[in-house]
């Protein structure tokens, strides 16, 4: 904060997308145009990342910005097939918030390798991502429902929604 002093909690989201850019700057309409946000949105999905998309109000205006409708339209589509998760950026915002405020605390000794995982915040779309020590060693996760897969070694551990106050504890076994 430039008055205080003091640092400022941002959370800067990249845009992916906007509507001017491709028009204006890189001179890209209809089919040329749609080509660069299906590719973008490709690549971000094969990556399971996040895409922003900004369109201008005026830029639906047929008469000054050709087309600039039609292609909001057809990505909001390829979204939809796609089954991609479409949310504001101020959900962004308080979706990571509440990522940050999950705190792995590791388990002592005793009860074997692993960690006990506080949620403070309600959170969706919580992935965890396990890196076991041994060949073959498997997490065994309780306090919530997950889904488990493997990426390479490691394993994915992707829980659809986690209460406030609750705690998973994951042990690899």
């Amino acid at each position: 904060d430039p008055r205080t002093g003091r640092a400022m909690k941002i959370l800067e989201v990249p845009l992916a997308v906007m509507d001017v850019t491709l028009s204006k700057y890189r001179r890209l309409r209809g089919p040329p145009a749609w080509q660069a946000i299906r590719e973008t949105l490709e690549s971000t999905a094969a990556a399971g990342g996040l895409a922003v998309l900004l369109w201008h109000n005026d830029t639906f205006y047929d008469p000054d910005y050709p087309g600039s409708g039609d292609l909001y339209a057809m990505a909001l589509e390829w979204l939809d097939r796609a089954d991609a998760h479409v949310v504001t950026v101020g959900q962004v915002a308080s979706w990571w918030q509440a990522r940050e405020s999950v705190a792995m605390v590791p388990l002592e000794r005793q009860h074997g390798l692993g960690w006990e995982v506080d949620i403070p915040e309600e959170i969706e779309g919580l992935v965890l991502r396990v890196t076991p020590a041994a060949e073959g060693a498997c997490p065994l996760v309780s306090g919530a429902d997950c889904t488990m897969r493997r990426d390479g070694e490691d394993w994915l551990l992707d829980f659809d929604r986690l209460p406030s106050g609750g705690s998973i504890r994951v042990v690899l076994t």
